[in-house]
């Protein structure tokens, strides 16, 4: 190296002594600027490490239009291939570089990334941990072994059904609230987990006796306030009267009478005494025989419509005056024997009656 950097040193002071001995004061002065910038450029080659130049991984900047005398080399990084190389001129420095490994797997061995070189065999699988869906894959050829694992179950809550930890399968029905009986003092509430349904019941007092105070038998609580009648309104059998102790005042009340129907007069809610009279069916009217009333009030059925049949004459049979149905014959004229008008309708007979024979004397011999 040092060896190097004396040649380089050398070879600018020679140039220099060339160009001082053409004379062309404007060449010269412009030629020894240029040898000045050359020789930092090869003197900082020498002395410093290249740093100019792409690795694999990165990516190649654009290019300038400068040459690489002005704005030096732009190195491509050696690979398994190629040495490292300018882009811009071509030029190449050192030997080949190492091959750049990617590591073996199970479906191929260790290969080169730049030349495709292979070494060895192939790698061991890369396995993924079975589930209780899958069982133990290869996460790169896919190929599996074993069997999938039993769910990992959580217990079922009141809510839930038994649940997987792993990949969320369910089985069975949630258990549902277990619920106690709720009290004075407390809602109906589940064993499990602890949610409430519904209100606090009404405490039950031990006392019967109006004026003294009041014990829950459920809760123990004491109500220290005297307690006061609970006075029933008057009826038409009682007066008002205490629903706790029976203490009455006052006098009976009047009936309480529901509003009549069509079978039934008013009664009295209470005692039932009655008053007035049933009001009766109000039939719709009904047109067409065979056809059954209904009542108006009470949606009642009465019975059917029979028929209404005009009497028989002496031309026609009876007839009924809704549905003019018929029924038997006609009566037939009644006309006396010796003719003449018929005793129901009046008409007159246009038959001469037959001649009667005179009549005979009595035989004496009868007698």
């Amino acid at each position: 190296m040092l060896f190097k950097k004396i040649t380089a040193v050398l070879l600018v002071f020679a140039l220099l002594f060339l160009i001082s001995a053409c004379g062309d004061k404007e060449t010269d002065v412009t030629t020894t600027d240029y040898a000045e910038s050359t020789t930092d450029y090869w003197y900082s080659y020498y002395t410093e490490p290249p740093t100019d130049y792409l690795t694999e991984t990165e990516t190649e900047p654009p290019l300038d239009n400068q040459s690489c005398e002005v704005s030096g080399h732009a190195w491509k990084a050696a690979t398994c291939k190629d040495p490292r190389t300018c882009r811009k001129c071509g030029i190449t420095e050192g030997g080949i570089g190492d091959h750049s490994w990617k590591a073996a797997t199970c479906k191929a061995p260790k290969t080169c990334s730049v030349c495709g070189t292979t070494t060895g065999g192939t790698g061991d699988h890369s396995w993924k941990a079975a589930t209780c869906t899958t069982p133990k894959k290869c996460s790169v050829c896919g190929t599996t072994t074993g069997s999938t694992l039993e769910h990992n179950y959580a217990d079922a809550t009141c809510t839930a059904a038994k649940k997987c930890r792993t990949c969320g399968a369910t089985t069975g029905a949630a258990l549902g609230h277990d619920y106690s009986q709720a009290t004075c003092s407390v809602p109906a509430t589940c064993s499990r987990c602890k949610a409430t349904t519904g209100k606090t019941l009404e405490h039950t007092w031990n006392s019967d006796e109006c004026g003294a105070n009041k014990k829950c038998t459920v809760c123990g609580k004491v109500d220290d306030k005297a307690q006061r009648h609970n006075m029933a309104p008057a009826t038409c059998k009682d007066p008002p009267k205490c629903r706790v102790c029976g203490y009455t005042e006052g006098k009976v009340g009047d009936h309480t009478y529901a509003a009549a129907t069509c079978t039934a007069p008013q009664t009295c809610t209470v005692c039932k005494k009655t008053q007035g009279a049933a009001l009766g069916h109000k039939w719709t009217t009904v047109t067409k025989c065979g056809d059954k009333p209904k009542c108006e009030r009470c949606n009642a059925e009465g019975e059917a419509k029979a028929h209404d049949f005009a009497a028989a004459t002496c031309t026609s049979p009876k007839k009924c005056k809704i549905c003019n149905v018929t029924e038997g014959a006609a009566l037939g004229h009644s006309y006396p024997a010796n003719g003449g008008k018929c005793s129901r309708c009046e008409s007159v007979s246009t038959t001469v009656p037959p001649e009667q024979p005179p009549e005979q004397p009595p035989d004496p011999d009868d007698d």
